[in-house]
This record gives C-alpha cells, structure tokens and sequence, in this order.
C-alpha cells in the first residue's frame, strides 16, 4: 500500500503533462480527453467497495492536477471528485449485492455517470462562483466527449484487467 500512493502520484503527474503537454493537438471536434479523470475513475472502479483511503487519495491527487492544469477555482475538481468517489463506491456496493463482479456493462455506464456528473458539477461550480467562463453540457460536442473518453477508459478498463491478471497468475 505504501509504495502504491506514490506510484498514483506520478501516474497522475504523468498523464497531467500528456494531457496538456501531447494530447492537446488531438482534440475530436473540440472535444478533449481528460486522462487524469480517467485514471481516477479506474482506480476508484477496481478499489475494493469498503476501503476509501485510495479512493481519497486519488481524489485529491487528480483534483490537484486537474487544477493545476485548468482554468477553474483551485480546489474545485477535488471537491467534484470526493464527491464522484463517495457516489461510485456506494453504487458499486449496491451493485456488488446483486452480482460477484462487475462487468464492462457497469463500467461503462458508471464512467459515462461519473463523467457527466463531474462536468455538471464544474459547471455549477462556475455558475455559482461568477465566472466569466462558459462551460456547456448540452451540444453535441460533449457527447463527442463522453464517447472519446469513454474509447480511452473501455482501453484503460482492459489493460487494468490484464495487469490483474498477471499478477495473480505469477
């Protein structure tokens, strides 16, 4: 556990600098990626239902980066994200009660879930701290958004599983 955090710290720190260092230039339509969302929702995805402690971390690394790297309040993607962690585990919980394990189906649909909700609660972040910048949820560029997000975490999603995989085989 201990060598863990540290592990998430860079990866976040990683793909904070290939978010806005690299995948800039490819934007779909206007429609970035957010990889430190990402990155954060398979961590909190795969965390065990009843432990916290990496999911608040995770919280608050990939807040830190995605302030650090936006334009929006400091301390305010952290604040979204504790929120979207807490909303996740307590779903995955529900779900776990019905099921053993959780398939691509609910990992997809809670991604798309936790990702709107994450830009809903940006929005009214801005909405109620009077900024002059807009951020729009209804247009079609944000749908474009979900789904090229969504292609990079169904990826992330897989590559999570092998790792898994192997290192339980070993």
């Amino acid at each position: 556990m201990l060598i863990r955090l540290p592990v998430i710290f860079l990866l976040f720190g990683l793909l904070g600098i290939f978010q806005t260092g690299f995948f800039t230039h490819f934007n779909i339509m206007g429609a970035s990626l957010n990889l430190i969302f990402i990155l954060f929702y398979i961590i909190v995805f795969f965390e065990n239902s009843k432990k916290y402690i990496q999911g608040i971390f995770s919280a608050f690394t990939a807040g830190f980066f995605l302030d650090i790297f936006s334009s929006f309040y400091f301390g305010t993607s952290f604040i979204c994200l504790l929120i979207i962690a807490f909303i996740l585990k307590h779903m995955l919980e529900l779900l776990r009660k019905k099921k053993g394990e959780y398939p691509i189906t609910y990992f997809i649909s809670l991604f798309v879930l936790s990702f709107i909700i994450y830009n809903l609660f940006l929005a009214i972040s801005v909405y109620l701290l009077n900024s002059h910048m807009k951020v729009s949820l209804l247009n079609w560029i944000f749908v474009i958004e979900i789904a090229y997000n969504l292609l990079f975490a169904v990826f992330g999603f897989y590559i999570y599983k092998k790792f898994k995989l192997y290192k339980i085989e070993e």
